[in-house]
């Protein structure tokens, strides 16, 4: 372990036009011990460019579990597909690796133009409602949050992140060969990605978990983040010898405060 390296660290990898607010109710739930860094992709405009950002983090931490969220899932997926990190453990929420079609590339292409142009408010609440369970009891309070991690954002950051993720293939053989521990999650009232496409990529996935949560949308660290951060955690205790031992530190210490 070199000198200011970590034992282990959490890398929030966020959705598109997300920023770190996805993960405000999620992070404080999980042990303090565990450093956690995260990702906005701000000044990335290609997926090469995401991938330098997580390398040059890597190096500090003596185990790292990429966590990522919708985009920021497919940017982990990728990243673990052309690096050696057998080390790695990998989280994946609200993904598919089916890849896009031909049609969906089209129209993700006709979005670009048309935010560029500004003729399209890919803002509008009522659009961004798509992305949540409308019958949710938080879920004014949740499109709000999406609506300002929206505009935080900006158009400029959501046209470089849609341009860097658009050419999405079929990566459902490649991972059949990834054996880094990985734990899948979903909400079973995602309106983007189907239970089927994620319990296909966990029966694919020779080394992983999948977990579903129920009433929740496409939105899961914002929805349900007390169940996130539990599925988590209990993963993670089981799936990495640095964590049950930054578990045991932070009890050990609670123990011996007067």
């Amino acid at each position: 372990m070199l000198a200011n390296q970590s034992k282990f660290a959490i890398f929030f990898l966020p959705g598109m036009a997300c920023n770190s607010k996805l993960w405000q109710k999620v992070s404080p739930l999980l042990p303090p011990l565990i450093h956690q860094e995260f990702f906005e992709f701000k000044n990335s405009s290609t997926l090469s460019q995401m991938h330098a950002e997580i390398d040059a983090q890597y190096a500090n931490h003596q185990q790292v579990c990429l966590l990522g969220f919708s985009m920021g899932g497919y940017i982990a997926l990728e990243y673990l597909l052309t690096k050696a990190r057998p080390n790695c453990l990998l989280v994946l929420s609200s993904i598919s690796a089916h890849g896009y079609r031909a049609a969906e590339i089209e129209r993700r292409k006709a979005l670009i133009e048309q935010v560029r142009s500004g003729s399209s408010d890919w803002r509008k609440p009522e659009r961004l409602a798509l992305f949540l369970n409308p019958k949710h009891a938080d879920f004014s309070e949740n499109l709000a949050m999406l609506t300002k991690m929206a505009n935080e954002t900006g158009s400029d950051t959501f046209i470089s992140q849609q341009s860097a993720t658009l050419n999405r293939c079929n990566r459902l053989d490649d991972i059949s060969s990834l054996n880094n521990p990985a734990l899948l999650l979903h909400g079973n009232r995602d309106n983007l990605v189907t239970t089927s496409q994620m319990l296909t990529m966990s029966t694919v996935m020779p080394n992983s978990e999948f977990s579903e949560i129920a009433d929740t949308g496409h939105m899961l660290p914002l929805e349900e983040p007390k169940q996130f951060a539990a599925i988590l955690l209990d993963w993670l205790k089981k799936a990495s010898s640095n964590v049950r031992a930054e578990i045991e530190k932070a009890t050990t210490n609670q123990q011996r405060q007067p």
